[in-house]
Parts: structure tokens; C-alpha cells; sequence
């Protein structure tokens, strides 16, 4: 028989995330950090280890309420879908970044990370294995559908590698940007409120400078 899903669901049908025969354990706690204020350190809220499905549980609704404290608009179930890829990284070092009065939100981890970006956000790819599947749908729907969402919105999603290894996504309710002709062909970040880079006005090509 068809075994029932529930994501997030309070005594929704049978136990099928028994902790006592997973492999898969939570040992590290998520961080969020809450940027109210882009000249002054962050305000960091700890989600302590505990057993998988009320991990997700509270780092979404944690992530969902404190953005929409800054006045962001990006909704729980989106939410919902990157959370649910900690997973992928077994949950090794996961922080949350709320940035832009809530519209900015960064995932990173410190994982495996992912090897084909633009595979990933195909439509039923996924590398979940069957001991993830007891905890999420592992269908490969998440990054596409949530990319999908932003992308009709007017925001966007964007995938990257995390410094030392693992992955950062990184959700806005703004366009993705893009680099000028000259600069490397890197993604550059929002800035934590939204502001163009001191040094040179938003969308202004290196190229194009004036001369001195």
C-alpha cells in the first residue's frame, strides 16, 4: 500500500518518523540572524537540536514570524520548501539570514552542497534518499516550485556554494542580480537593506565609467 505524507501535519495518520530507527539525527543547532539594523551586529535566535520533524517545524515558523516582524512578505510554504532541504546537508551548521525588512531571507549550510545547480531546480530531481523520505516529500519539487513562485512574484532564487563547502540559498522579493560584462560570472548579493554598493550606482557596467 501506498504509504500517506504528512509534512507538518499534528497526529496526521500513522507515525512514520519513528526517531528511534532513523540514522538521520539533528546534532547542531540553526542559527537565525535578524539583521533589524544594517550598520549594527545581528540579533541571533538558536533552534536547539531536536527530533527531525519539530526541528523544520520550528525553524519554519521561527524564520516565517520573524521575518513578517521586519514586514516581509514571503510566505510559509515557500519558506517551508527550503528549510525542508537542511535535510540534504544533514542539518550540519544550518543559519537563516533575514535581511531587507524580512524581504531578503539566506539559507546556508555547511553539507555536501550541490553539484548541478541548474539540475537541482528541475522538476522531479532529487537526490533524497529513502531515509529522507520519511520526513519529506523527496519528489524533487521544492527548489522548482519555490523558484517558480518568487519568479512570478517579481523575486527570485538563487543557489550558491557556501564558502567552505555546503550551499546558499537565497530568497528576495526582488529580481535576481546579475554581474556587469567585466566582472566574474558570480551572482552579487542583496545588500542587507536593499542598497547598491557604495562604489558604483546600481546597474552602472565598470565599462562604462566615465573617464577621470
Amino acid at each position: 500500500m501506498p504509504q500517506d505524507f504528512y509534512p507538518f501535519v499534528e497526529n496526521g495518520g500513522a507515525d512514520v518518523t519513528d526517531e528511534r530507527a532513523s540514522s538521520i539525527q539533528v546534532e547542531h543547532p540553526a542559527r537565525v540572524a535578524v539583521y533589524d539594523d544594517a550598520s549594527a551586529a545581528p540579533r541571533v535566535v538558536v533552534i536547539e537540536p531536536q527530533d527531525v520533524r519539530s526541528y523544520l517545524e520550528e525553524i519554519t515558523a521561527t524564520v516565517t514570524r520573524l521575518a513578517r516582524e521586519q514586514g516581509g512578505t514571503i510566505p510559509f510554504m515557500v519558506i517551508r520548501e527550503i528549510v525542508e532541504n537542511f535535510i540534504h546537508a544533514y542539518f550540519q551548521a544550518p543559519t537563516i539570514s533575514i535581511l531587507d525588512n524580512g524581504n531578503t531571507i539566506r539559507f546556508s549550510d555547511q553539507g555536501p552542497g550541490i553539484r548541478e545547480k541548474g539540475v537541482a531546480l528541475e522538476f522531479g530531481t532529487s537526490s533524497a534518499t529513502e531515509e529522507m523520505k520519511r520526513y519529506i516529500r523527496g519528489v524533487g519539487s521544492g527548489l522548482p516550485y519555490v523558484q517558480q513562485y518568487m519568479e512570478d512574484k517579481g523575486g527570485s532564487l538563487e543557489v550558491e556554494d557556501n564558502i567552505a563547502g555546503g550551499t546558499v540559498v537565497t530568497l528576495s522579493t526582488r529580481p535576481a542580480t546579475y554581474p556587469a560584462p567585466s566582472e566574474p560570472l558570480r551572482r552579487r548579493r542583496p545588500h542587507p537593506r536593499g542598497r547598491a554598493c557604495p562604489h558604483r550606482p546600481a546597474g552602472f557596467p565598470r565599462s562604462s565609467r566615465p573617464g577621470p
